[in-house]
């Protein structure tokens, strides 16, 4: 179902989404004028509010509890001399009040954000890494890490990243791994085998834990994104899942709170998106609601799907995105949308 549909006007491109309540939840965007911004829901009411400090809409979050929100952005522009802009920042929230640090790096351009509590949180980049360990940033070299796409971490020593060395010019020679983190060092772990076409690699798209004997991660074989997989860890050993749906791609994926797997799908060739869960060895796909639109004219409506969380305690998700219709008097209708699945 639509629960919430927030005004383009004044809320555009919720990216990034987490829940740490049952009646606690933040999604992370910017407005039309592009300014980021946090809009919380408490329950019954979703109220937006700018994070001090930030300077591009949050694309990476992490958050353990209401009293430890952490969201981070990156701003990597290039252009002639003195106009070029290369930054990254991570804002923590204790509750109360929003922290904002900012770093000058091109290294955390594209990066991934995992928390375990107040004192503890890594920013994962290009190789390299910023630990907070509750009075600072501490910068650690990681030779062996690659380009993080995204991590989670279940304790501050479980952690785990799924990333990739890319190859520009031959793409066809880049590589996609895990990396493990025990507390005290980065441990390289490869995907499971996965068979590819001549010219073909696989892109990691996210990685999320329900517990430390359940992982779950998505990746897709390019070009032509002919195909996408879904990998299990079950604490001994990663797996490989075939997505039947063809051609299509896995671009996020939650845990669902009952042993299976949410994750946001999206038609290559449709250009549509749904929502496909995993459970039991078997696959079922939703279409993205439309009921509750104000005046659509049926078809008209398409969607941009951006991110999925489940509420704790509970086999509920939230989902955030964006939707484009027209209504019975021809006229365009922009609005952003919050999904709930689930009581």
């Amino acid at each position: 179902m639509i629960a919430k549909i927030l005004a383009e006007k004044h809320y555009d491109n919720l990216l990034t989404l987490t829940a740490v309540g049952s009646r606690d939840a933040w999604a992370f965007g910017q407005t039309s004028s592009g300014r980021p911004i946090a809009v919380h829901w408490n329950g019954s009411t979703w109220t937006g509010s700018r994070i001090p400090g930030a300077f591009a809409p949050p694309g990476f979050i992490s958050a353990t509890g209401p009293d430890n929100i952490w969201a981070g952005g990156s701003k990597c522009t290039s252009g002639p001399r003195g106009t070029g802009v290369t930054a990254s920042y991570v804002a923590r929230f204790n509750g109360r009040t929003w922290t904002t640090r900012k770093w000058t790096t091109a290294a955390f351009c594209a990066a991934a954000l995992v928390t375990t509590g107040p004192k503890n949180g890594w920013l994962l980049g290009d190789n390299r890494a910023m630990h907070f360990t509750g009075r600072r940033w501490r910068k650690v070299t990681l030779p062996d890490l690659g380009q993080v796409i995204a991590a989670t971490a279940l304790s501050p020593s479980d952690i785990w990243t799924i990333d990739g060395r890319f190859n520009a010019a031959h793409l066809s020679q880049s590589k996609a791994f895990f990396t493990h983190y025990n507390g005290h060092a980065w441990r390289t772990v490869p995907l499971p085998h996965i068979k590819l076409p001549k010219h073909g690699y696989i892109y990691p798209y996210a990685v999320a834990a329900a517990s430390a004997r359940d992982v779950w991660a998505a990746a897709t074989i390019y070009p032509a994104a002919a195909h996408s997989f879904l990998l299990h860890y079950t604490g001994k050993r990663w797996r490989a899942i075939p997505l039947p749906a063809k051609p299509a791609q896995l671009v996020q994926v939650a845990p669902d709170g009952s042993g299976g797997v949410w994750a946001i799908m999206f038609r290559s060739v449709s250009g549509e998106y749904a929502f496909a869960h995993y459970a039991r060895g078997a696959w079922k796909y939703d279409a993205v609601p439309t009921a509750g639109l104000p005046g659509l004219m049926p078809g008209s409506a398409s969607f941009d799907v951006y991110a999925l969380a489940r509420i704790p305690g509970s086999t509920s998700m939230l989902a955030s995105g964006d939707v484009f219709y027209s209504n019975a008097k021809n006229a365009s209708i922009m609005d952003s949308l919050i999904f709930r699945y689930g009581p």
